[in-house]
């Protein structure tokens, strides 16, 4: 995390699915990223990779560790995504998607700390700094989290932004994608009100 001027033009929204809610005892299931214009355009497709789960090696224990460290919510919304699946089926250990994420973002920043941004971000971020240092690294420490700013706005100004279904299936390219359109929403409800204002 960087403490120099953030990117001008562009921003980074991620996503990570968890074991659960603490970064400390939780592990990373899968990651996201998608580099955004200011408008929260995405530049590109992005990237998403699930992460191996290391086993216990013993092919007679059918729950490996990782696994108890979910409760029965998140075992059964990762269940019905396919994301538990998809990590069985896996290759890359968290190291390796952390430095092939960071040098996404990389590629775009060359160098230049991005915000952050996305929904309710706190978590993301924790597990960030906790088990994707690589690409922790190439964040500002500065980060827009659009909750927030919608929070704001409503408690502030009395401000109704126009509510975008939140993605259902819980995977980090879909929540991403989610969380693009709310930014967008909130930015055109606001710019609808300066316009108004201004013509009035």
């Amino acid at each position: 995390m960087s403490t120099h001027a953030p990117h001008p033009s562009l921003l980074a929204c991620i996503d990570l699915e968890t074991t659960g809610l603490d970064e400390q005892t939780g592990l990373v299931l899968e990651g996201a990223a998608r580099v955004v214009t200011n408008d929260l355009s995405p530049v590109d497709e992005g990237i998403s990779l699930v992460v191996a789960q290391q086993s216990p090696g013993d092919s007679i224990l059918p729950v490996f560790p990782w696994r108890g460290r979910m409760n029965d919510f998140v075992v059964d919304m990762h269940t019905k995504s396919g994301l538990i699946a998809d990590v069985d089926r896996a290759s890359l250990p968290v190291a390796d998607v952390d430095a092939r994420i960071a040098a996404y973002l990389e590629s775009h920043a060359d160098g230049v700390p991005l915000l952050l941004v996305g929904n309710s971000i706190t978590l993301d971020r924790n597990f960030l700094r906790e088990h994707l240092p690589l690409t922790f690294a190439k964040l500002h420490h500065r980060s827009v989290d659009l909750t927030s700013v919608e929070l704001f706005l409503a408690r502030y100004s009395g401000l109704d932004v126009e509510r975008v279904a939140p993605s259902t299936g819980h995977r980090a390219m879909d929540d991403i994608n989610a969380c693009l359109a709310t930014g967008r929403s909130i930015g055109n409800t606001v710019q609808a009100v300066l316009v108004a204002a201004d013509r009035s």
